[in-house]
């Protein structure tokens, strides 16, 4: 079916609410053709798009639609009666959507467990194993910007769905072939099969919250000593984060009012991600005003958190901590303060090497996953079939876990760990910001980068695709003045060693990234969306000294760069 058909089945159906219809009456060709030339695609992460009319988009009917699939799923598994949990976040339509979600789900006869409120990411996580259930959803876009929303599968052990669901329940999706033609009915609907949670779920969640902290006794005896100021930024962190805290024993924690509100539109910031500095703007007022020792902001969902800290080498400047930073923080304090030999670190390949580092000072074990903390998540399971211990997962997009008894990125978990560091180096008359050159003159400075290559258009996944292909089999022999040494393709599952010419398996699952070596482990590592058109460019560098490193690394970006855009071009002009 061409997107003018599909077009307008939408126009004509009355499934299609009247406001979608209106707001497709508004529409240019152009605008047109974009919402409805494809179906919005389903990955891993689920589904995450602009809210608005079209097969394109996030609305109620597409909700519907990847719900029938997520519920045939459900009942090909015989997963009825264990149910689905169902949550949201502040983002335009969230509540609408969850409601339909559960709904739709059962009127399958699916039990469903519905958030009464907005609640972080993790707390769907931790309800699918307080309730034994068999999946859930978390309707959110994560950090992305207020024009749009997604759609998150979990699967029983609380972890994101990886490939093999993804691609089972993308079988289900292929089958619905008018999406204008699903009509849920209330007379459909078993009330007593959708229950709601709440506060006694946010109960069972801070309690296992206190397993978090390494030496509870050294909060409890200095419950004023660290003054920390937090911002949700509009998000569905206020309530979790701040009773985390001072459960714990943080007790001086000022909110940043401004940002305490539920604001779909996040008025007072850019983008709702706690990467970017600027979010850190009234947070650094308050900041300054109380002396605060630590700054701490969560993404509206609430599973990613960034960090600032006084840089006492800089005039006493708030000094914004990138992922990397702030995960390798809390691996040396766990590695140093909770010690337990040939237990476990999770990473994603795209994150610091210097995670190899620290964890071989401590008799640590460390396993690489693919992009996605679903990944790190799968890993942990594997882990507990084997009697193993897991300390520590991560990854540089500003995502970690400490206990698994939530399965993916969690910010709550990572706020009380990161207040008790601060707290411990204080008490020792050291900054985090010593602790990072303590760890640089020790280990080596790492430093890294990401670069972000955006595309436009209905070609933009081919051109990536394209892109690949290319450099697949035209890989750079240096890069600057450091030679490629070994190459990474994760499609292929090679891993190509050049001096040699030996060519070995790699153990992750396929997927479409190349990862290049230097010569002297620096890296590059290039990962195409697989759902937007866009293409991700890692980069990490290191020196035993600090300027080096810099300098390394923005040489290895602005080489790579160069060499990346020619192969755009020879692309561009090949098709």
């Amino acid at each position: 079916m061409n997107w003018k058909a599909r077009l307008h089945q939408w126009q004509v159906s009355e499934n299609v609410p009247s406001y979608l219809k209106t707001q497709i009456e508004s529409l240019n060709d152009d605008e047109l053709f974009d919402s409805f030339y494809r179906y919005l695609e389903f990955g891993t992460g689920g589904m995450r798009g602009g809210i608005g009319p079209g097969t394109n988009r996030i609305n109620i009917v597409m909700i519907r639609r990847v719900t029938v699939a997520l519920a045939m799923y459900v009942i090909e598994n015989k997963g009825e009666d264990a149910g689905v949990v169902i949550s949201y976040d502040n983002r335009y339509y969230s509540k609408e959507f969850a409601h339909e979600t559960g709904r739709v789900l059962a009127s399958f006869g699916i039990k469903v467990y519905l958030s009464d409120f907005i609640r972080p990411t993790p707390i769907v996580s931790f309800s699918i194993r307080k309730y034994k259930a068999f999946a859930g959803v978390m309707i959110t876009a994560s950090h992305n910007p207020a024009q749009y929303n997604g759609y998150k599968i979990y699967n029983t052990s609380g972890g994101q769905i990886t490939l093999d669901t993804a691609n089972k329940i993308s079988s289900y999706l292929a089958k619905i072939h008018d999406e204008t033609d699903i009509h849920i009915s209330d007379s459909s609907i078993s009330s007593n099969l959708i229950h709601t949670f709440g506060e006694d779920i946010d109960r069972s969640y801070l309690l296992a919250l206190k397993e978090v902290t390494v030496n509870r006794e050294l909060i409890a005896n200095n419950n004023g000593i660290v003054q920390i100021v937090y911002t949700p930024l509009h998000g569905s962190g206020l309530n979790l984060v701040s009773k985390g805290l001072q459960e714990v024993g943080f007790k001086q924690l000022f909110i940043v009012k401004e940002q305490a509100d539920y604001d779909s539109g996040f008025s007072t910031v850019q983008t709702p991600n706690p990467e970017e500095r600027g979010v850190f703007d009234k947070a650094i007022e308050i900041g300054n005003a109380v002396e605060a020792d630590l700054l701490i902001g969560t993404d509206p969902d609430t599973d990613r958190l960034g960090v600032a800290i006084r840089d006492n080498h800089d005039n006493n400047a708030y000094r914004l901590l990138s992922g990397n930073e702030i995960g390798s923080l809390m691996l040396y304090y766990l590695a140093n303060n909770k010690h337990v030999p040939n237990s476990y670190v999770l990473k994603t390949i795209v994150t610091t090497d210097l995670t190899y580092k620290i964890a071989n000072d401590f008799d640590l074990n460390v396993i690489d996953t693919l992009t996605g903390f679903k990944f790190i998540g799968e890993k942990i399971n594997e882990l507990e079939q084997k009697n193993k211990s897991f300390l520590f997962g991560f990854e540089e997009s500003f995502g970690y876990l400490v206990k698994p008894f939530v399965r993916d990125k969690d910010a709550i978990q990572a706020a009380i760990l990161m207040a008790e560091i601060v707290l411990f180096y204080k008490l020792n008359n050291q900054s985090v910001i010593d602790v990072l050159y303590e760890i640089g003159e020790k280990y080596g400075f790492y430093k890294e980068s990401l670069r972000t290559m955006s595309y436009k258009g209905s070609e933009a996944i081919q051109q990536l695709a394209d892109e690949m292909n290319y450099l697949r089999h035209n890989y750079p022999k240096k890069i600057g003045e450091l030679g490629v040494s070994r190459i990474q393709d994760y499609l292929l599952g090679t891993e190509y060693e050049v001096a040699s010419g030996k060519v070995m398996s790699l153990k992750l699952p396929k997927s479409n990234v190349i990862k290049i070596f230097l010569e002297d482990d620096s890296w590059v590592c290039i990962r195409p969306s697989g759902t937007e058109p866009k293409s991700k460019i890692y980069f990490s560098a290191n020196d035993p000294h600090e300027s080096n490193a810099i300098q390394k690394l923005n040489n290895i970006e602005m080489k790579f760069l160069s060499y990346f855009n020619g192969i755009n071009e020879k692309v561009k002009s090949m098709n």
